[in-house]
């Protein structure tokens, strides 16, 4: 597998919580940002406390980590403000990404997200009306989505877009102040006007390198197999019964 050229730091935010697979989730991230140059992890856990077997995998993992926490169970808002505001008030430099545990990615979108100066957009798999959701470039420049949700005025993925540090120094608090589900245009809109100001990557945007959710399946693929195995041996109790 390719692997990244060092450079500018890659702070990797990914926010987590306590739930069936999720020291998988954490394995197949470790898997790919072990191959990556360069790289601050910054863990941020939804609960009162940080979880101890996760900190053991990212203590084995040799990966530069930092491990937070803050409960709020409300689709990682509070998480992903903590960890911007982490990133603002250390002053920490270099491009900012929002990986979610649950995403696969290639590693090369790492090598694609240290391109950006400001705030960059690329494409992200399973999802849109056509399984890869992404902005349409012409001549370099983003002319229109190939997205759902159109009526927003960045109509992307969390792990679609990536950011320069030093953006974050002139918001003011909450970083991160949305309160539902996603907050993904209301956050871009804080930094940029408009989308003739997004740096495409990813060979413009003809390249995807990050699947949504795309583990879960394998969590949900799981639970069906595992549903399976305990009817199938129901049945063969009943069967035992009866003979």
């Amino acid at each position: 597998m390719m692997q990244c050229q060092p450079g500018v730091e890659l702070l990797i935010v990914t926010c987590t919580y306590h739930r069936p697979y999720r020291l998988s989730f954490i394995n197949e991230c470790i898997k790919v940002l072990s191959l990556v140059p360069d790289v601050r992890w910054i863990v941020v856990e939804d609960g009162h406390d940080i979880d101890a077997q996760v900190k053991v995998l990212l203590d084995k993992s040799g990966i530069s980590y930092v491990y937070l926490s803050v409960y709020s169970r409300n689709f990682g808002n509070a998480q992903k403000n903590l960890a911007l505001t982490y990133i603002r008030d250390n002053k920490l430099k270099g491009i900012v990404y929002i990986a979610d545990d649950d995403n696969r990615y290639d590693v090369r979108l790492f090598g694609e997200i240290r391109k950006t100066r400001r705030v960059s957009a690329f494409p992200v798999g399973n999802l849109g009306p056509n399984g890869i959701e992404r902005p349409i470039v012409k001549d370099g420049k983003v002319v229109g989505w190939d997205a759902d949700w159109l009526s927003r005025k960045f109509p992307i993925d969390q792990g679609g877009y990536a950011i320069n540090a030093e953006l974050l120094a002139s918001l003011k608090d909450p970083l991160w102040s949305h309160v539902r589900y996603a907050g993904e245009t209301e956050f871009l809109e804080k930094l940029i006007r408009s989308t003739d100001e997004l740096e495409v990557l990813c060979s413009e945007c003809r390249e995807c390198y990050v699947w949504h959710n795309d583990l879960k399946t394998v969590w949900f693929l799981g639970k069906i197999v595992l549903k399976i195995k305990v009817l199938t041996r129901r049945l063969l109790r009943i069967q035992i019964r009866m003979s």
